[in-house]
């Protein structure tokens, strides 16, 4: 029924949610902003079919100072989701406290631009899927329409899973966890005393 559905799906995003601190929700009320809100819906759209997915999963924005996550529940991957759409929200915050992830470029192959695109979703050189795991260096093809898409698609391999992340199998993947994953412990201290990264091999 969509009573048992929509409690499992609460359930499932508050599970993911519970691996974070406090400290990082604290965050979303600097300068102004009005906290996180999560808006749970069994449909959404986009404003423009022709640049955008005609069936989002969620979207991510800020609006009149508020952190925003619009999420589909209906597309059953709660937990996936929510990861990734936090990790959107969090370099939302991070952007305003002057942290632009600069050095990520650094972590893709010599001379790599993103599609910034995305309608382009069908690039799957450097993907999980390369003979050579060194030559791996998003997790699909929609990690390389946008540099966001990419961070975002690292992290729901880490938040997602408690157990052995398939970013450890992978050294360019493992990268831009470790990197990730010491840029959020930069500036929030506090995620060192939970699960959160558990599941990157510790270095």
């Amino acid at each position: 029924s969509d009573t048992v559905h929509i409690i499992t799906s609460i359930d499932e995003i508050t599970n993911v949610l519970s691996k974070f601190s406090k400290e990082v929700f604290d965050s979303f009320y600097d300068k102004n902003y009005e906290g996180l809100h999560m808006y749970l819906t069994s449909e959404l759209k986009p404003k423009n079919i022709r640049t955008q997915y005609s069936s989002p999963a969620a979207y991510s924005l800020t609006y009149k100072n508020k952190y925003i996550i619009a999420m589909n529940i209906g597309i059953f991957a709660n937990e996936t989701n929510t990861c990734h759409e936090l990790m959107h929200n969090i370099e939302s915050n991070l952007n305003n406290k002057g942290e632009y992830f600069s050095d990520w470029y650094k972590l893709n192959p010599k001379k790599h631009t993103y599609t910034y695109s995305y309608k382009e979703t069908d690039s799957n050189k450097y993907t999980i899927g390369e003979n050579n795991i060194n030559n791996v260096y998003f997790v699909d093809s929609y990690a390389n329409t946008y540099p966001t898409e990419d961070m975002a698609r690292i992290f729901e391999n880490i938040c997602n899973t408690n157990e052995n992340s398939v970013l450890n199998n992978y050294p360019n993947l493992y990268k831009k966890g470790i990197y990730l994953r010491d840029i959020m412990y930069k500036y929030y201290p506090s995620l060192k005393e939970t699960t959160l990264f558990n599941s990157l091999n510790k270095s």
